[in-house]
């Protein structure tokens, strides 16, 4: 595969932090835990279902179309990790004219969209109509770029240079 597909590709996994609005407030920061509810519509994980790493040697061969479909299929069955359903909220704001700030929290998944068990998964790289279609199906959405600004600044690691 050559390189700016490559990139390409990876740059489209990075956008799947999946994210649901759980409450506003136009005062103050509303931290809300996420509710179990918001991943119902993602199945339990399939028994048997590959891990990450069967998961990759099977689709290491595959052509794009072929990968991009195995990838869909394990995901939409309910085969990532049960730390996936686990969402964590991250607040965003914005100033309103006049001064009033406008705060809401929203639930992202913890890590990027993987595929297998908690114990042997695979952080997955997929088409952006891939990503769509599975968020999508879930009743998600793809963040925006102030979402994933916010969910970096949020989520623990030291600032980028």
């Amino acid at each position: 595969m050559d390189p700016a597909r490559t990139r390409r590709t990876f740059a489209a996994a990075v956008i799947l932090w999946v994210a649901l609005p759980v409450a506003t407030s136009a005062t103050g920061s509303d931290r809300s835990a996420c509710p179990e509810s918001l991943t119902r519509a993602i199945p339990s994980r399939p028994r048997p279902a590959a891990g990450g790493t069967d998961f990759a040697a099977s689709a290491a061969h595959e052509n794009e179309r072929a990968r991009e479909i195995q990838i869909e299929h394990e995901i939409v069955r309910g085969n990532l990790p049960a730390f996936m359903r686990r969402l964590q909220p991250v607040t965003l704001s914005a100033d309103l004219p006049g001064g009033r700030t406008v705060t809401a929290t929203i639930c992202v998944m913890p890590d990027y969209l993987a595929i297998g068990a908690d114990g042997d998964f695979l952080r997955i790289p997929m088409s952006l109509h891939t990503a769509a279609e599975i968020a999508t199906r879930f009743g998600f959405v793809l963040p925006t770029r102030k979402m994933v600004d916010a969910i970096y600044r949020q989520c623990g690691l030291p600032p980028l240079a």
